[in-house]
């Protein structure tokens, strides 16, 4: 290498002396830089935030708006229903039984018989008298008319006076409903439930319950007839009874009102879109007894 190339080769890499000032006011530059571009960021995040919030506020509030108003079309879905909150009453049923004297539930008994009695009465009174109306009453009174079954009645705090309880001009509590009661009292007093319709929506209730699904009147008519087609998101929740579409309606009418009678569910929606829940009652826990039992 020349003398002259060597020297240029010298200069070349010769660096600055490092102005320590300027390096440090850079980074300063490069640090507010960022921190503008990180408060524009999550301003802009807290921006999206705050719209998103408002769309899904909008969205409940359309949706509540829609559930309210009165349509011609089928109860909402299942999981467009919120489940009732439901009171724990304590006790045990069979403890509570024990609680009556022999008195009290002969008492009881006569409370029974008279009102049946009274019943009997006004259906002789009515024209056209079906020929199996008092047959059946009094069918249904020798069931109910008994010492356990009003032991069962003081423990439930059950008011007799149902059975002549009218439901329109000239009709009265639903003879198919006396029978569901009755079959319902033996279950709680013997542990053996016998009618099918009473086991299928029974059974079904308190499937949807430990589910958390809302049991509508849909639900019910789907548990008394397997003719009728069910929603898939509630199908594997029901324990499905065979009769006729045709019948399904009067059967589940009679179970859920012997059903509410004597406090096992209550209803919170209107006629024809009826929600129905389970009580936490001794008797309802009881009943739970029995058909898991019979499972």
């Amino acid at each position: 290498m020349t003398k002259k190339n060597a020297k240029n080769t010298a200069v070349s890499t010769e660096v600055a002396p490092l102005d320590m000032a300027q390096f440090f006011d850079a980074a300063a530059n490069a640090v507010a830089e960022m921190g503008a571009e990180a408060e524009e960021l999550a301003a802009k995040e807290k921006a999206e935030a705050d719209a998103a919030a408002e769309l899904a506020a909008l969205e409940a509030a359309t949706t509540d708006a829609d559930a309210g108003q009165a349509t011609d079309e089928e109860p909402a879905g299942q999981d467009e229903v919120e489940l009732e909150a439901v009171e724990h009453v304590p006790g045990d049923l069979k403890t509570l039984k024990t609680n009556f004297t022999p008195e009290e539930k002969q008492a009881k008994k006569d409370e029974i018989v008279t009102e049946f009695t009274e019943r009997k009465e006004f259906e002789k009174a009515q024209p056209g008298l079906s020929s199996k109306m008092i047959p059946n009453l009094e069918a249904e009174e020798k069931k109910m008319a008994t010492i356990g079954a009003a032991g069962i009645f003081l423990a439930m705090d059950i008011d007799p006076s149902f059975i002549n309880r009218e439901v329109s001009t000239g009709s009265k509590f639903n003879v198919y409903a006396l029978q569901k009661v009755n079959d319902l009292i033996v279950a709680l007093d013997g542990g053996f439930m016998q009618n099918a319709i009473n086991r299928a929506i029974v059974m079904s209730l308190f499937n949807f319950r430990d589910a958390g699904v809302p049991f509508t009147g849909q639900a019910a008519l789907c548990a008394v007839s397997d003719k009728i087609k069910a929603d898939r998101a509630i199908a594997k929740h029901l324990v499905r009874h065979t009769v006729s579409a045709n019948t399904a309606s009067t059967q589940k009418s009679s179970t859920m009102t012997a059903l509410k009678t004597l406090g096992i569910v209550t209803n919170s929606g209107p006629r024809g879109q009826e929600v129905w829940t389970l009580t936490d009652t001794p008797a309802t826990r009881r009943l739970e007894e029995v058909v898991r039992k019979a499972a």
